[in-house]
Parts: C-alpha cells; sequence; structure tokens
C-alpha cells in the first residue's frame, strides 16, 4: 500500500513540496504483513512531511521476515533475498517542516487483554537489513511511532524500529 508525492502515486504531475498523504487501515480479525510487503507514506520528492500511518487490528498482528520464525507458523519462508515487511512514513526533504509522519499501530483490546503484535527479526546491515521494519525517519525531525497490544508485544532480535532525523544542512561532521 502506497501513497506517496510521486508521480506514480499521484498522477499526472508532482505538485511541489506536497505531503504524502495519511494512510488509515483497519482490521476486524488477524493482520499478517508478508515478508516483503510495504505500507509508504513517504514524501519523495521536494519537500513535505510523510503522512501519517493509522493501524487498528481486532486480533493480532504480525510483521514477517525472511526467517519466517513467527509463532503458529503464520509467517511462510519467502523467496531469497526478499526484504522484511515494512512501515515506512519518511520524509526526504530538507525544508523546515520535512518532517516524518506518525505511525500509529493498535493491537487488540487492552480491557480484555486479547491481540498480540510480533515484529520478526534478520540481519542488521545498515540499508540491508532482512528483518520487519518501522521507520520514520527525515532530515529535519522524525515523527513518532506508537504501537499498543492489548495483550503481548514482542520484537525479535534485529527487528528494527527507527525514528530519528538529522540536518543536512548542518556544518557538523562526524
Amino acid at each position: 500500500i502506497r501513497c506517496q508525492d510521486n508521480a506514480t502515486d499521484q498522477p499526472p504531475a508532482i505538485i511541489p513540496n506536497a505531503p504524502a498523504c495519511d494512510i488509515k487501515i483497519v482490521v476486524t480479525g488477524d493482520l499478517v504483513m508478508a515478508a516483503g510487503s510495504q505500507i509508504n507514506a513517504n514524501n519523495e520528492v521536494q519537500g513535505g512531511k510523510g503522512g501519517d500511518i493509522t493501524i487498528t487490528v481486532g486480533g493480532d498482528m504480525t510483521m514477517c521476515a525472511q526467517t519466517g520464525t513467527a509463532p503458529g507458523g503464520v509467517c511462510s519462508a519467502p523467496a531469497p533475498n526478499t526484504p522484511g515487511a515494512l512501515i515506512s512514513a519518511t520524509a526526504f526533504g530538507t525544508n523546515a517542516g520535512d518532517t516524518g509522519g506518525t505511525v500509529t499501530i493498535t493491537v487488540g483490546d487492552k480491557a480484555t487483554a486479547v491481540g498480540a503484535f510480533y515484529m520478526e527479526g534478520g540481519t542488521t546491515g545498515y540499508g540491508t537489513e532482512t528483518g520487519a521494519k518501522i521507520v520514520v525517519t527525515a532530515a529535519r525531525a522524525a515523527g513518532d511511532i506508537s504501537i499498543t497490544s492489548g495483550s503481548t508485544y514482542f520484537t525479535e532480535p534485529r527487528a528494527v524500529v527507527e525514528a530519528g532525523g538529522f540536518n543536512r544542512n548542518s556544518d557538523h561532521q562526524g
């Protein structure tokens, strides 16, 4: 699922400095994001904000990786070199308002202790991660990531939850 600011997603023309659009997903049962699947609200062209992603799941949510190790066998082993499931709300511009979007995930119901959130892990080489990944980075300021589960929250080692920002126009070097 993609709702970005590039010409592929918003034909026929790019709107200068337009934000990526928001995505809202509501699932009454379980949600399994297979390895290779993506939910993207990235701002990729010129300036603008990454879109906000809101996911509400009535049952359990699993983000699969190349490993296919989630309990209950819900993730099958994907084809070789398939990246893990990805949720991204990134902004690539360098203007002051070019911030990452927010990712808000609510799984199950805390009052009834129903709903498990599970992210499979993988390798963590920079830019070559194979585990499930949630990213809200930006050149200026990242958005927030909020994950609430009714019963269980589990992230395998080397799954990636990344929120960060840096100033590309900075005089700092490091």
